[in-house]
C-alpha cells in the first residue's frame, strides 16, 4: 500500500503518527488520552466467579483487566481483555461484564459513546472475585510474570512495526479550513492479534469536530497483527492528527 509521505510511526515514544502538516509530535509516555473520558454508570452487575480450572490447579489468585465499550444506547458493543495473569481469568471476566448493563452517556445534553476500564482482583480467601473500577493499583508488570500472563505491547518491544494495511484519512472539509479549526487530537487505541483496531478514544477537551473526525478515521483502519517473539499480540498504541487549515489537502 503507498502511504501518504507524512505517515510515519514513532517508535521512541510508542506512538503511531500521521498529520496533515510538516510538524509531527509524539505523544509522551505519560499522557493518557483516556484517562479523562466519561465513564458509563452501570445499571447491573453479574458477579464474578473463581474459574473451576484454576482451582483444580492450585492457584490461589489472579488479576484481570477488561475494558468495554458502550455506544450512544447504553448497550455494551466491544469488550477487550488487555491483561491478565492467566487466560481463565481474562475469560471469566469478559463472559461476566458482557452480562452487565449500562446506562447511557450524556454529555452536554447528548448521548455519546465511552470506554471504561474494570479490573479484577480473584482470590481465595473468603472472597470469591473483588471488582475494582477504574485504573488498577497493581504493578502493571505483574501480569506479565509467568508464562501465562499478558499485558499490552508498545511499539518498542514489537518484532517490527505493524504495517496499515488499510488507512482512511478523517475527514477535514473546505468549511472547517474556512472556519480556521485546527488543533491535536490524539486517538488512544489498541491493535489485536488480527490487527484490528479496538477501543478507540480521544482525550476529554477535544474539539468534538476534529474528535469525532479522528476517531471515526481510525475505526476503519486495519494492520497487520503485531508480534512479538513470532506470535500476535495485543498492542497498545496513540495517534496523532494535526489539523491545520495551513497544510495541503
Amino acid at each position: 500500500m503507498n502511504l501518504p509521505p507524512l505517515f510515519r510511526l514513532l517508535c521512541s515514544s510508542a506512538a503511531l503518527a500521521w498529520g496533515f502538516a510538516p510538524a509531527l509530535a509524539g505523544a509522551a509516555e505519560s499522557s493518557d488520552p483516556a484517562a479523562d473520558a466519561v465513564s458509563p454508570k452501570i445499571d447491573r452487575t453479574v458477579p464474578f466467579h473463581f474459574p473451576l480450572r484454576m482451582l483444580r490447579d492450585g492457584v490461589k489468585r489472579g488479576e484481570a483487566r477488561v475494558l468495554v465499550q458502550i455506544d450512544p444506547a447504553g448497550k455494551l458493543s466491544d469488550a477487550l481483555a488487555i491483561a491478565y495473569t492467566h487466560p481463565a481469568f481474562a475469560e471469566e471476566a469478559l463472559h461476566t461484564v458482557k452480562q452487565w448493563r449500562f446506562a447511557p452517556v450524556v454529555v452536554e445534553g447528548e448521548t455519546v459513546g465511552a470506554v471504561m476500564e474494570i479490573s479484577v482482583s480473584f482470590k481465595i480467601d473468603g472472597v470469591v472475585a473483588i471488582e475494582r473500577l477504574g485504573t488498577p493499583q497493581v504493578d502493571q508488570s505483574f501480569f506479565a510474570r509467568g508464562e501465562n500472563g499478558a499485558e499490552p505491547h508498545g511499539l518498542a518491544t514489537l518484532d517490527r512495526i505493524p504495517a496499515p494495511i488499510h488507512v482512511v484519512p478523517p475527514v477535514y472539509p473546505k468549511s472547517w479550513r474556512d472556519q480556521a479549526l485546527a488543533g491535536l487530537i490524539t486517538v488512544d487505541f489498541y491493535i489485536d492479534e488480527t490487527g484490528g483496531v479496538r477501543m478507540p478514544t480521544v482525550g476529554a477537551g477535544t474539539h468534538p469536530l476534529l474528535g469525532a473526525s479522528a476517531l471515526t478515521a481510525v475505526k476503519e483502519w486495519r494492520f497487520e497483527p503485531p508480534v512479538f517473539k513470532g506470535r500476535p499480540v495485543l498492542a497498545h498504541v496513540r495517534q496523532i492528527f494535526n489539523f491545520s487549515p495551513n497544510a495541503a489537502p
